[in-house]
């Protein structure tokens, strides 16, 4: 099913910003076997900084991002390379359907591997099913799944790390602190996929510690009074693997920067990405703001908080390294003058994690599939139906139209904006914002931005023509594969 949602809603657009910088690199792994770009290229691409970085040991130019988003894109490119026999030029665009399927197939595998997890708290098939569908249809991930970013693996490279750290901490507390081989495979799994998040984002280099803290507290939680000699036979376990971590890292750094405590985000607005801001700010943003709620981007979380207190009894361990394994890049990144994700749809920094955080959903999924005759279960499987259909359909509006729309529209307005036209585009979600557009296809004066433009003469009488042009242009564009592929052939010929 998730194949056949996923082929039939495949973008026709690609997600602009950040990945062409690392679809280049990828290009150079693949031509050259290096990973510095074409230095007139980078350039001339975004501000200094922005998109790629100059390295002063030999002048040349890296994509500023984590390696592991360029090796992500080189099997898609490979295979466009094989297919049309040759690399794509400097600075052209992919093929869009390759990278497409690409996603699909790391969909798929985000797909088993949620099951898989989800097979330790549930025992019916549809429930385990279910939670997977509203995860990925009825949440802001279904729009990560369609963008050509790093979040669809960040979310599985998380959950991997969740997947075999957990086999690794359940095998050291059956066994009574001595996991077998199999267990420390485990364990060595987990450290493989923190190795590539934190090659992704260097905040993910923080889920090193948290790791070890599931570790300390899973000893501590055994029944074994050499607790102690336990938690020193691990030591080389997690320690071995997490020095290998940041050596990786800071070679990575010094090829491509010049130093190994450069991270790439030190030449463009260095200051965004350090935890200056205020946690008030941050938290109660992801929290609560209207575009950047994970509660309301993934409302699976409120009902799953439903049943936190069931999930904690029947699973303690496992409810403690769900919320602490992400605990300090939440923290991090919810401090950070940038917690918003800049131009993004819903809370993207923390999408690695929600898939996890909302697994208490499936034992409130539990609860209503137990005697669902009961006339409270009736009301909260009705509740819950109405809540995840509708977000649902917001998640389906946002995909209907190119990715940064609502961007696109207000950009318009520079800044100048009234208390109403950002009243309108802030506490709106992104799902809400396409659909009333599309709503007024042939009534764009009744939107209230174009008749405040207008009112207000932000733009000339030969300007505002050509901005509904504009917006009419975004409406009838679909942002879906197959419907926007026929348009393009009909406006060729």
């Amino acid at each position: 099913m998730v194949f056949a949602i996923n082929f039939a809603t495949m973008p026709g657009m690609w997600w602009a910003g950040d990945p062409s910088a690392w679809r280049e690199e990828a290009r150079s792994i693949l031509r050259s076997g290096t990973l510095h770009v074409n230095t007139e290229y980078a350039e001339h691409v975004g501000d200094p900084g922005q998109y790629f970085v100059v390295n002063p040991r030999n002048g040349l130019w890296y994509s500023k991002y984590g390696l592991m988003n360029s090796l992500m894109a080189v099997p898609p490119t490979a295979l466009e390379a094989a297919v049309n026999g040759r690399i794509p030029r400097v600075g052209q665009q992919s093929d869009l359907l390759i990278f497409n399927l690409y996603n699909i197939l790391l969909s798929m595998a985000v797909c088993a591997l949620l099951y898989r997890i989800t097979g330790w708290y549930a025992g019916r098939t549809w429930v385990r099913a279910a939670y997977v569908l509203c995860t990925f249809y009825a949440t802001f991930f279904w729009y990560y799944q369609r963008a050509q970013g790093a979040e669809i693996y960040q979310v599985l490279f998380f959950l991997g790390a969740f997947y075999s750290l957990m086999v690794f901490l359940r095998g050291l507390a059956g066994s009574g602190g001595n996991p077998g081989p199999r267990n420390h495979l485990a364990l060595v799994l987990a450290w493989v996929f923190v190795a590539a998040l934190a090659m992704t984002r260097l905040a993910f280099g923080l889920l090193i510690p948290t790791v070890w803290l599931s570790v300390v507290y899973a000893v501590w939680s055994m029944d074994n009074g050499e607790r102690g000699s336990v938690l020193r036979r691990q030591i080389g376990w997690l320690l071995v693997p997490s020095l290998m971590i940041v050596g990786a890292m800071a070679w990575i750094n010094w090829v491509k920067f010049g130093e190994p405590w450069l991270t790439g985000y030190h030449q463009w607005r260095p200051r965004d990405n350090w935890p200056i801001g205020r946690w008030q700010d941050g938290i109660w943003g992801v929290l609560f703001d209207p575009q950047a709620s994970m509660l309301l981007h993934f409302p699976i979380l409120l009902f799953g908080l439903l049943a936190l207190r069931a999930f904690w009894r029947r699973y303690k361990l496992d409810t403690v390294v769900i919320f602490l394994l992400p605990s300090a890049v939440f923290l991090f990144l919810t401090k950070t003058p940038i917690w918003r994700g800049e131009w993004a749809y819903g809370p993207r920094y923390l999408i690695f994690m929600l898939p996890v955080v909302a697994l208490p959903f499936v034992v409130y999924l539990e609860w209503l599939a137990a005697r669902p005759r009961r006339w409270r279960r009736l009301t909260m499987l009705a509740v819950t139906v109405i809540a995840l259909g509708y977000s649902t359909w917001l998640q389906y509006q946002t995909n209907r139209l190119d990715f940064w729309t609502m961007y696109r529209v207000w950009f318009t307005f520079d800044g100048d904006w009234s208390q109403d036209s950002a009243r309108y585009f802030f506490d709106h979600q992104m799902g809400t914002f396409n659909a009333d557009l599309i709503r007024h296809k042939n009534d764009l004066d009744d939107l209230p931005y174009v008749a405040e433009l207008e009112k207000r003469g932000l733009l000339s009488a030969q300007q505002l023509p050509e901005y509904k042009k504009m917006l009419r242009g975004l409406i009838d564009d679909e942002n879906f594969y197959w419907i926007h592929g026929r348009r393009e052939r009909e406006r060729a010929n």
